[in-house]
């Protein structure tokens, strides 16, 4: 008996570890997500700072969303002085989420859905209805890959695009991209004196 409830865990424990490893191969997240494929729709209202949004859902709710896997530097922080390269973080989020910006909000099966501060955490696409190229971007990965934000780990548990962003610091931080570079923080975001 204790040998057959072994061989159902380490089963249960293959079918987790193929779901994560599938979503590595692949690229595209796993249907255990909780939210499906498509995630929830929801419109950006504004950009509050480089990794928060407010989103206005179908239903006519605003949410405040903090995207996950991804730390900017602060600017809007009311405790300490704004940091190296915050405004341009934000100034690229505002750039790729306008008011107005059909987006897709999707939840992480490894986190949390909501933080400390009741915020709403997802990972945030850019949605496919104007038929851009920008249409289904990471909006995290793409932040991570100019340099703007940093790939953030909460309490050691990635998100299930952690190999993804981990990737895309490495390369930017190589290239030199944003926060990376040497003329602007090079990767120290300390607060601007």
């Amino acid at each position: 008996m204790a040998f057959t409830r072994r061989v159902a865990a380490l089963a249960g424990a293959g079918v987790t570890v193929a779901v994560a490893l599938g979503f590595w191969a692949t690229g595209t997240e796993p249907e255990t997500s909780g939210v499906g494929a498509e995630g929830t729709r929801a419109t950006v209202v504004r950009v509050v700072d480089g990794d928060t949004v407010d989103m206005r859902l179908a239903s006519g709710a605003v949410e405040r969303v903090r995207i996950l896997g991804i730390d900017t530097p602060e600017v809007v922080d009311p405790r300490r002085p704004a940091q190296c390269f915050g405004a341009e973080a934000s100034a690229r989020l505002k750039s790729l989420l306008p008011p107005g910006r059909s987006t897709r909000l999707v939840g992480d099966p490894t986190q949390d859905a909501r933080d400390q501060y009741g915020r709403r955490l997802a990972h945030v696409f850019l949605d496919g209805a104007t038929g851009t190229v920008e249409d289904g971007t990471n909006v995290g990965r793409a932040l991570i890959e100019g340099g703007f934000a940093r790939h953030y780990v909460y309490q050691r548990t990635p998100t299930v695009h952690g190999r993804e962003y981990a990737s895309a610091q490495a390369t930017a931080r190589a290239g030199g991209a944003g926060l990376w570079s040497a003329a602007t923080c090079d990767g120290r975001t300390t607060p601007v004196r």
